[in-house]
């Protein structure tokens, strides 16, 4: 395969894969994590994200940090986990595809407005982006951060744990006022500190904003000059009995999503309620 950063410095846009959560309760799967049939889902999701048209997947590995494992009342063994999560996302791609391991949020809050340590959390991503380098990964995606902070603190883990590609995503609130995170996050602040820290592209993902609420947020980051990834949700969450679903078709999302293509950004998937549908749209809109 083509060094992927090489592959991301082309004209073309790169494609990423959509949403994992939300397609497992689609399918019924609500097993703990390493769970043989969860694990046979989450193979089948990523083989239908491929076969739509992603170069890039991402290993279901966004929550298998030993902090956040804990406060779930989880005993196993997070390296076991990470090892079962990315192999099954290898077989799927079969070297057809980029594989990146998933980073997310630790599951608390940095002090002072949490219990949360810097360097307990730095110990957790650094494990965690150990075990996946180890596993065989093509680069790390650290996404659905909220707290520049924490996200630096992950990007800094990944730096120390292998010399591979790191992609930063934060969340954001607000398209309002350059763009801000909940924390209170500007845009262009995050992609200058995410550039100064040796991140290899910044962009955003999931939250409650429109895509063109998104391409507003991308544009802010463009001043950095790193590649820029948007992988919004299928629009916002209509909450129900049986939860948030989420209604926006595959050609809607598509055309959506050129906004995001106009705003610079040329890594391009989905986060929350889509689907290989939605990918397959997005493949046939860019062409």
């Amino acid at each position: 395969m083509i060094d992927f950063l090489k592959r991301i410095s082309a004209v073309e846009p790169l494609l990423f894969d959509g949403a994992m959560g939300t397609m497992l309760m689609q399918k019924g799967v609500s097993g703990p994590p390493g769970d043989p049939s969860s694990l046979a889902a989450v193979e089948e999701i990523h083989r239908e994200y491929i076969a739509a048209g992603a170069e890039a997947v991402t290993a279901n590995t966004f929550s298998l940090n030993e902090i956040y494992l804990a406060k779930q009342g989880l005993a196993a063994d997070p390296d076991i986990l990470i090892a079962r999560q990315v192999e099954a996302a290898l077989r799927a791609a079969q070297g057809k595809a980029y594989v990146f391991g998933d980073i997310g949020p630790a599951g608390e809050l940095l002090a002072p407005y949490g219990t949360g340590e810097e360097t307990a959390f730095y110990r957790a991503f650094l494990r965690q982006a150990k075990a996946l380098a180890a596993c065989g990964v093509h680069g790390f995606i650290v996404e659905t951060f909220f707290d520049l902070r924490e996200a630096l603190i992950a990007l800094r883990a990944c730096r120390e744990a292998a010399d591979l590609p790191v992609i930063v995503s934060l969340t954001f609130s607000s398209a309002g006022r350059g763009g801000r995170t909940m924390m209170g996050d500007a845009a262009a602040h995050i992609a200058a500190k995410v550039c100064e820290n040796g991140g290899d592209a910044v962009g955003a993902n999931c939250g409650d904003l429109s895509l063109e609420e998104t391409a507003l947020v991308i544009g802010n980051m463009k001043e950095a000059g790193l590649p820029l990834i948007a992988q919004p949700n299928a629009g916002k969450p209509v909450l129900g009995e049986s939860g948030a679903a989420y209604h926006m078709t595959p050609e809607v999302f598509a055309q959506g999503m050129r906004s995001c293509l106009a705003a610079g950004a040329r890594l391009l998937g989905g986060c929350c309620g889509t689907t290989p549908a939605h990918i397959a749209a997005l493949k046939a809109g860019i062409k």
